[in-house]
């Protein structure tokens, strides 16, 4: 029984893997159950022994991508002290992502504009709240501790700096990355974090 479960937790990777190859290189439309199945090694009835449906795959592959993305954007912050400094490193590795896994940034955005099934935009809210939901607690927890100012909005802030990802992806694959470096992105969330920061914090940053 062991065995015959961890083949099949094999297989349904092995599929997941493959759906993100698929979106990657042919878009979320061309990611069929053909070309998924041909790839993996097995017929299209056989996909549905491990998913319920063609969407399902697709969810379990952007969920992938967007695990990823967190992974790649949390680890970056371990073991770091100071709320700002954590944002700060944070912001570096989501960019990092961006610019490193075009394909994938790619996937995951354009699934967000193509989505009209209820389902995947609820699937995809998720992936992208789980992201904000972090950045809202280091915030959160800078407003606590007083490095932040007092009333800070920060639902808003957490947007504010996704949102230059955001700009920085379009500018890339726009092919205006010379315009919107890394370097000015990451200096535009050094301006934000500046106008968060509250005084007292400000001035031991600065050896006032």
């Amino acid at each position: 029984m062991t065995g015959r479960s961890g083949a099949a937790t094999d297989r349904r990777g092995q599929i997941i893997n493959s759906a993100v190859g698929m979106m990657t290189s042919h878009g979320i439309a061309g990611a069929t159950t053909a070309r998924i199945a041909a790839d993996v090694g097995i017929s299209e009835p056989a996909l549905y022994r491990h998913f319920e449906n063609k969407r399902e795959i697709l969810l379990a592959a952007l969920a992938q991508i967007g695990a990823q993305l967190i992974a790649h954007t949390t680890s970056a912050a371990a073991g770091s002290a100071g709320d700002v400094e954590r944002i700060r490193l944070m912001s570096a590795a989501f960019y990092d992502f961006v610019m490193s896994h075009p394909e994938e940034t790619r996937v995951l955005f354009d699934a967000v504009s193509a989505a009209r099934d209820q389902e995947m935009r609820r699937a995809l809210n998720q992936q992208f709240a789980g992201l904000l939901g972090i950045i809202e607690a280091v915030l959160a927890g800078g407003v606590e501790s007083g490095s932040l100012r007092a009333g800070l909005d920060v639902p808003l802030a957490a947007w504010e700096i996704f949102s230059l990802g955001i700009t920085l992806h379009f500018a890339s694959i726009l092919g205006f990355s010379e315009v919107l470096t890394r370097e000015k992105a990451l200096a535009a969330v050094d301006r934000l974090l500046d106008s968060m920061v509250n005084d007292t914090t400000d001035e031991r940053r600065k050896g006032i």
